[in-house]
This record gives structure tokens, sequence and C-alpha cells, in this order.
């Protein structure tokens, strides 16, 4: 009896980075969806730019920091997740604001770049890395 030749092995590596990407992402954007539906909007202001070299980063980026008021009076400060080289919003500016009214303090930008940037780039990278690991898994293989 004859034996077979092996069958070529696959690299399930694109597909399953895919994957991961793609759920990593749509569940980070299902996390900030219920921020948003329990926050409210403020306007605030840059009150400062602070300098700042993120592990890993050869250049420092400007991140902006916002000061907004609640309904309640409160003075509210935090410093926002996104930074740039050269920063993307200047002192004075005003900006809008999201925040749960039970932790102003986690407030974010409202911007939809801030909000949904990373996980949109994420669910994309997902799906290009996915379509292609499978892609290439239906593809016969070659002898």
């Amino acid at each position: 009896m004859a034996a077979h030749p092996a069958a070529p092995k696959r690299n399930l590596a694109f597909p399953a980075i895919g994957a991961l990407m793609l759920l990593a992402g749509l569940g980070f954007g299902g996390l900030r969806l219920a921020f948003l539906l329990g926050s409210e909007t403020a306007e605030g202001e840059v009150v400062e730019i602070v300098s700042l070299k993120p592990a890993g980063q050869s250049t420092r980026l400007g991140y902006p920091v916002v000061a907004f008021t609640t309904p309640t009076g409160e003075r509210v400060r935090f410093t926002g997740s996104e930074g740039s080289s050269p920063a993307a919003y200047a002192v004075g500016e005003r900006v809008t604001v999201r925040y749960r009214p039970e932790a102003p303090h986690e407030a974010r930008l409202a911007g939809w770049g801030s909000l949904f940037g990373g996980h949109l780039l994420a669910i994309g990278l997902g799906l290009v890395f996915l379509w292609t690991g499978i892609k290439d898994l239906r593809t016969p293989p070659t002898a």
C-alpha cells in the first residue's frame, strides 16, 4: 500500500491574529459605546499642553489638559488620552467633553477619533488579517 504524501501545513497565524484583533476592537468598542450611552456632554477648555514621551516612543507628544465644570459646580481637570506632535489642540481652545456623572474625572474628549479611532483601527486591521488568512486557507496548496 502506497503512503500518501503529507498535506502541506497551513499558516493559521493570519486568521488567528485577525480574529483576535477583531474581537478586541469590538469588545473595547462595546465598552466605549456603553460609556457614551451613560455619559453627558459639557463644554471644556484646553488649559495646558503637557509634553510626554510614551513608553517605546522616541518622540515627545503633546497631550491636552482640559478643564470643565459639571452642572453641580464641580470643576474637573483631566489629561486627554490622545497625544500628537505637534499638539492637536491649543491652550484656550474650546472642546466638547463626555463624562459620566458618577465619575467625572474619567472624562474624555468627544472627538470621533479619540472615542473610536483605536477601536476602528483594530477592527479594520483584524478584518484585513482575517480575510487574508481565510483567502490563503481556501487556496488549494501547490505541490
